[in-house]
């Protein structure tokens, strides 16, 4: 008879346990003057936790098939880019007189109010962080970008071939993982403040 009301006892005390630790994540025990706590993760919480693992498994495979396609697919279009204007300007270069070059060598100006507008929108539309900085003593702009790796390849890639702005971009620098963090300049970039300086 003792065995069998310590076994029901026992009984008792395991699915209040587990009772407590499914909805709460702990059961107490109370036995007279002592107390006894068990802690473990609720049910909620784990399923919580697996939810977010899930998603962020999909993210990554997402990543995994599409990002990278893309942005290797942005590189090498970059790298073709990049390929032909090298083969004009070699071109260029072997025919160009005097007067060719001196324009060439030019700085180009730029009013900072159209700059901020026209480099932003590239910046909204790849959803990134930017901040420009006119250098006048060297007349180039240093930029530093944050966001995902896409979006700072893509808003490079879009600067790059804005016809209109036609910056060369020196000196690309990626740091990051999943928020990267770049640098570059743009070189022979006079930014004006007032049109009149145009």
């Amino acid at each position: 008879m003792i065995k069998k009301i310590l076994a029901l006892v026992v009984i008792v005390l395991a699915l209040y346990s587990f009772y407590g630790c499914f909805v709460n994540g702990q059961a107490t025990y109370k036995l007279g003057g002592l107390s006894y706590t068990y802690k473990a993760p609720a049910y909620q919480e784990i399923k919580k936790q697996k939810e977010t693992l899930e998603s962020d498994q999909a993210k990554l495979d997402m990543l995994n098939d599409s990002g990278i396609k893309n942005a290797v697919a942005s590189v090498e279009d970059e790298i073709k880019n990049y390929e032909a204007k090298k083969q004009a300007y070699d071109m260029l270069a072997l025919t160009a007189s005097r007067a060719d070059i001196a324009e060439a060598n030019k700085e180009e100006k730029y009013l900072l109010d159209y700059l901020w507008i026209k480099v932003g929108n590239y910046a909204a539309d790849n959803n990134v962080k930017f901040k420009m900085t006119p250098n006048d003593e060297d007349s180039s702009l240093t930029f530093d970008i944050t966001g995902s790796y896409i979006s700072v390849i893509n808003f490079i890639y879009d600067l790059q071939n804005d016809g209109e702005l036609d910056f060369a971009i020196d000196g690309v620098v990626v740091q990051g993982g999943q928020t990267v963090k770049a640098n570059f300049r743009v070189e022979n970039v006079d930014v004006v403040t007032s049109p009149e300086n145009i």
